[in-house]
């Protein structure tokens, strides 16, 4: 079995339909990091049924469709698809007989997920079965990811017992035996649920007798209750309906009332907007005039305030001259001050930066003493370091030594009582006597015989049973498929009908013509028949006419003249005179030649009305021909239209007569059918009848030699028991005293052995007392050079501290004085500049004069004070006519206010009454269908209500009742049929008891013998692995060896550990191995396991990562010798591996999140690699 193609498309990065053929046995993918290579592999992994979304790294199977990119949308499904070469046939049951094998798995964003095989529908487990045994499989070791190399090493031992089994082939059987243990677990789980049923039963049958006799006591008043209930259903239906009218009468008048309110609030409305308008006229005035005298008083306000403005600057003016003559001296006096302070601070600042350059050498010198202490420090610790670990170590080896001696110590206590109980154990084994199994096989063949027998026949009778039953399924279905087409038919036969009884006329005229003594069982059309797609032409010429009633004399319609008919009607006469021939234009045929009579006595009145009436085609339509029409004639067309010499006239349907006679074709066409129908439906009955009665005897006999047989398989299973039990139990003693023997082999030596661990331990934990001893006077001396070296240190570094300290402080004042000389320079300059000002402000209110501008602003002021007497005159005028306005509008208001008062009431009653009168009516509705479910009629009713009986009457007889029904308590209604319904499933849960016992007994036996196949299988494939991976070990690591070890002595349930010893070290546990000895100790237990039982193909990803040069080169060899038998195909980015690829297929991603394929050289390869680097 050879892998030659995969195909990808929408999975991952792999957005497009990619296709990579594999037609070597080395073949390498190669590409930049995180081009999408490795989805590959997940690729492989997920069509062979991986259901983790963990191990395809993602967090949901969603996951692993394209979900799109910068310029790409995403995708709704993805699919992978591996194509085997399996021309060898090495791929057994349904698919051996293919030379080519197609595996392929979709899924789309639904999370639905499908399996095929060769374009065939399969279940995951058919994939998986499939590669069981083949390494191949979501979890099988021929598929390695990255870090899964170091994972498979590191492992836990039971993990790794499942590759064994793989490459053993066992792991099919594992799983076999996992199913028949769910089914033993099932019918263990089945068995008890079926006694307890069988226990439940038998007390179910007891109580269901009881239960029947009170089913016909229940039913009895269950009756009475519900007429009990429809009388008092209707009493309430009646008072319902009383209180619906009630409330409708007061709900109108209430409504009146509630009018004539709205219609005075109306009023009231009118009239107050009216007095609004003249309110908001009077509302602007009083504004306008209100403004005019605010401008006024503003204009007063801010005369007032230059008059005062004046009067105060000439005071301001002689005070503030003042004022800067005394602040001129006081800036002059500090001006002298700031001079003299300015040279004693620079005097102070000189001295500071000489004591500066003083402390700084002091602390150079003192800085670089520092290092050269600390460094003597470290070196003490360090050494003090390695002493404590060393300590550390010996104080552990010698807990451990103490621990393995104590362990070895209770294992030899339990090696001994467990001596002790097996010879115990051995000494009470005795064999059954053999003679009674012989006698038992004799009866088994016997009953075995009988029941094959009894088989053959209810073969035979089931193999027919099956066929009556298709054969009465087939007959009802055809059956069910005639009446409805014969109801379709007696519908549609019946809606039609209708139409046409329609068409003959209303009742009022129908009555008319009775009162005339006029027959109406006699219409035209129904006398008619015209050639098909002819009927609208007949139509359009006869109109009412073909509607008309036949009569034998004129003399019967001219009287009616005088009492006009309550609708259209005409008559025509019946006459058994023999029409006329008519001369008519050879060239076109009259309408009366298409035209057929049931009935010959109208065949005159209907040619002479259809006289010079000719058919014609709509193509054929011209005016030459109808120039030849003469006076009365016409012609007309199949949609009806109508054509003469003068003009034309389109039909269009407009009455009930549109149809008739096409209606009445369909309706006897109809008929014939139906009762076509009837007699298929009468067949088909008789029919399924006599196979009814067939199948009955069929079932019958079923029944009997079911029972015969049931009987048989009874007999023998208790035959077979009691044979299985004595067999069992001679087994059982056989197997456990041969198990006793090797187990006491087994505990001897095991005692040998840990005495031998005891001696060592002691031997042990001397050396290690001695050493503990040496190693704790060492580590005292080097604490006491730890702490000298220290304290050194400490003062070292308080000195250099204090001289930092003054360092620091000597920067500060030069900074301080710096910043006070900066000061009193710059108050300085400030000074001057307030003397220079003080100065100009002194010239310019020298200057400053008051003029004559206050005697003219207070002339103006005495204007402004007469115009506002005036505007205070109109304003109180326009404000006594606004009052007055608002006074009528409040009382408006008031008036409406008080109406809306009177309505509210009303309202709140219209509400009432609504809800009150629904509130009814849905009562009166609820009653009536009350009794609707009852299932009574107003006629049953009636009968049995007496006016004397109220609703409380019917209330107290319900209530007496529902006691009677609640004496009874529960009540099983079915009881009868549920009694012979438990005996039957008692009956059957009896048989089904017996047959879960067999059942229980088979799987056992089932266990046992896979079992002991596996241990056969799994122990001979561990001593060969364990062979192949020291070879592989020394062949990939240059020497050393390996080799695994069963963690228990039961090989079945143990698990494998993995012992390792490279070349040049002792035996190490595999977590201290580094990262390439892991993986090269991984790839020789993978290597080893498919020499055993190779792989189709193996899948590596990047397994080359931690080797060095000449690591992977012994790789390379390994995988080119083990590709004689295994395809393998290997992601990689070292230079050596990709030399050993027959084949290179490269991954790209030159569009953003999206994978493509490309083909490379080698010489590309290494390239892309280098950049990658």
């Amino acid at each position: 079995m050879k892998l030659i193609h995969i195909k990808i498309a929408g999975f991952k990065s792999f957005a497009d339909p990619i296709h990579i053929p594999i037609p070597s046995e080395l073949v390498g993918i190669v590409g930049p990091n995180g081009c999408g290579k490795s989805n590959v592999i997940d690729a492989a992994r997920w069509v062979l049924g991986e259901m983790s979304a963990k191990q395809l790294r993602g967090m949901s199977m969603q996951d692993i469709i394209f979900n799109g990119s910068g310029d790409r949308n995403p995708v709704s499904r993805a699919s992978v698809e591996l194509i085997f070469d399996n021309s060898l046939g090495r791929v057994g049951g349904l698919w051996s007989k293919y030379s080519e094998i197609s595996v392929k798995r979709i899924i789309d964003r639904s999370g639905e997920s499908a399996y095929l095989i060769n374009n065939q529908h399969v279940r995951r487990r058919d994939v998986s079965d499939m590669f069981l045994g083949t390494g191949l499989g979501g979890r099988g070791y021929a598929i390695i990811e990255q870090g899964m190399i170091s994972r498979i090493i590191e492992a836990k031992p039971e993990e790794l017992r499942g590759f064994l089994e793989e490459a053993a082939g066992t792991s099919k059987y594992r799983e076999r035996r996992k199913e028949t243990e769910s089914r033993l677990r099932g019918t263990q789980d089945n068995l008890s649920r079926v006694e307890d049923i069988r226990e439940e039963l038998a007390k179910q049958v007891s109580h269901l007798e009881n239960q029947a006799k009170m089913a016909a006591n229940y039913n009895e008043l269950q009756k009475k209750l519900t007429v009990s209930h429809g009388q008092l259903a209707k009493i309430r239906l009646e008072n319902s309906k009383n209180s619906r009218e009630k409330y409708q009468k007061s709900l109108k008048q209430a409504i009146l009332n509630l009018e004539k309110i709205n219609a005075e609030i109306t009023a009231i409305q009118t009239e107050s907007e009216q007095k609004k308008v003249s309110y908001e006229e009077a509302s602007k005035l009083v504004d306008n005039k209100q403004k005019s005298l605010y401008e006024v008083n503003a204009e007063m306000a801010k005369i007032e305030q230059q008059i005062e403005f004046f009067d105060q600057t000439q005071k301001k003016s002689e005070s503030r001259l003042q004022e800067i003559s005394i602040e001129r001296t006081s800036q002059i006096k500090a001006e002298n001050e700031a001079r003299s302070n300015l040279e004693i601070q620079k005097r102070q600042y000189e001295q500071l930066k000489v004591s500066e350059q003083d402390i700084k050498n002091r602390l150079t010198s003192a800085r670089n003493k520092l290092p050269h202490i600390e460094r003597q420090l470290r070196v003490v610790n360090d050494e003090r370091e390695s002493y404590r670990q060393k300590l550390s170590s010996a104080r552990q080896a010698l807990e451990l030594v103490r621990a393995k001696k104590e362990h070895s110590e209770q294992v030899l206590i339990q090696l001994q009582n467990r001596l002790n109980r097996l010879n115990d154990e051995k000494n009470n084994l005795v064999l059954p006597d053999s003679s009674g199994l012989v006698r038992l096989d004799v009866d088994l063949q016997q009953s075995e015989i009988a029941v094959s027998k009894q088989q053959q026949e209810l073969e035979a009778l089931e193999e027919a049973f099956p066929s009556k039953n298709q054969q009465l399924s087939k007959l009802e279905r055809a059956l069910e498929e005639v009446k409805k087409k014969l109801n379709e038919v007696s519908a549609r036969i019946q809606a039609l009908k209708h139409i046409q009884d329609k068409a003959k006329g209303a009742e009022e005229l129908k009555r008319w013509l009775s009162k005339y003594s006029i027959n109406t069982d006699s219409y035209l059309w129904e006398s008619l028949k015209i050639k098909d797609g002819w009927e609208d032409a007949l139509e359009a010429v006869l109109r009412e006419r073909l509607n008309s009633i036949g009569v034998h004399d004129l003399s019967d319609i001219l009287e009616l003249g005088a009492n006009s008919p309550p609708a259209k009607v005409s008559f025509h006469l019946i006459s058994d005179l023999s029409h006329r021939s008519e001369t008519k234009n050879s060239n076109v045929e009259l309408l009366s030649e298409y035209v057929s009579y049931e009935d010959p006595a109208v065949r005159p009145v209907v040619e002479n009305w259809l006289t010079g009436v000719y058919v014609l085609s709509d193509s054929s339509i011209n005016i030459e021909l109808l120039k030849k029409l003469k006076p009365g004639e016409l012609f007309v067309t199949k949609k009806g239209h109508l054509f003469t010499s003068n003009g034309a006239s389109y039909y269009a349907p407009d009455s009930e007569l549109h149809g008739i006679l096409s209606r009445q074709v369909e309706i006897e066409n109809l008929e014939i059918l139906k009762s076509q129908l009837s007699q298929e439906t009468s067949s088909f009955v008789e029919k399924i009848e006599a196979i009814k009665k067939e199948v009955e005897d069929n079932d019958n006999k079923l029944r009997q030699t079911r029972s015969r047989l049931t009987s048989l398989l009874d007999q023998k299973h208790s035959i077979k028991l009691k044979h299985l039990r004595l067999t069992e139990h001679a087994d059982r003693i056989a197997v456990r005293g041969g198990q006793i023997v090797e187990e006491i082999k087994e505990i001897k030596k095991d005692r040998n052995s840990e005495k031998d661990k005891i001696e060592d331990s002691i031997d042990a934990e001397n050396d290690l007392h001695k050493l503990l001893k040496n190693q704790e006077s060492l580590e005292v001396g080097i604490q006491q050079k730890t702490i000298e070296s220290e304290k050194l240190l400490k003062e070292h570094q308080q000195k250099y501290e204090v001289v930092q300290k003054e360092f620091h402080q000597v920067e500060y004042e030069i900074r301080t004085k710096q910043e006070r000389i900066a000061g009193i320079e710059k108050s300085h300059k400030i000074i001057n500049e307030n003397v220079a000002r003080l100065d100009v402000q002194k010239h310019a209110l020298s200057k400053e004069l008051v003029g004559e501008k206050a005697s003219e602003l207070k002339r103006t002021l005495r204007g402004l004070l007469d115009d506002r007497e005036t505007t205070e005159k109109n304003l109180k005028e326009a404000r006594n006519e606004f009052d007055a306005l608002d006074h009528q509008i409040r009382n408006l208001d008031s008036r409406r206010l008080e109406m809306d008062h009177k309505k509210t009431p009303l309202q709140e009653s219209i509400s009432n009454f609504r809800l009150q009168e629904q509130e009814a009516s849905l009562s009166e509705k609820s009653f009536s269908e009350q009794i609707i479910e009852l299932g009574l009629s107003d006629l049953d009713l009636s009968s049995q209500f007496k006016n004397e009986q109220n609703e409380s009457y019917y209330l107290d007889l319900i209530d007496k009742i529902k006691i009677k029904i609640d004496k009874l308590g529960g009540v099983n209604l079915a009881a009868v049929e549920e009694l012979q319904i438990a005996k039957d499933r008692k009956d059957y849960l009896d048989s089904q008891s017996e047959d879960l016992n067999l059942a229980v007994s088979t799987l056992v036996n089932a266990i046992k013998k896979i079992d002991q196949e596996t241990k056969l299988q799994l122990q001979a494939t561990f001593d060969k692995v364990n062979n192949k991976f020291g070879e592989m070990f020394t062949a990939l690591f240059g020497g050393g060896a390996a080799s695994l070890r069963l963690t228990d002595e039961q090989i079945l349930s143990a698990g494998i550990q993995v012992m390792a010893r490279p070349p040049g070290k002792k035996n190490v546990s595999i977590q201290s191995l580094s990262g390439g000895e892991k993986a090269l100790t991984a790839l020789s237990l993978v290597f080893a396991l498919f020499q055993l039982n190779p792989a189709p193909f193996c899948l590596l990803d990047e397994v080359d990562a931690p080797l060095d040069d000449s690591n992977n080169a012994r790789f390379c060899e390994v995988l080119e010798s083990m590709s004689k038998f295994t395809q393998f195909i290997f992601v990689t980015h070292k230079k050596i591996t990709m030399e050993l690829a027959n084949e290179l297929v490269g991954v790209t991603m030159h569009e953003l999140g999206v994978s493509k394929i490309v083909s490379v050289d080698l010489s590309e390869a290494i390239s892309m690699n280098e950049k990658a680097a």
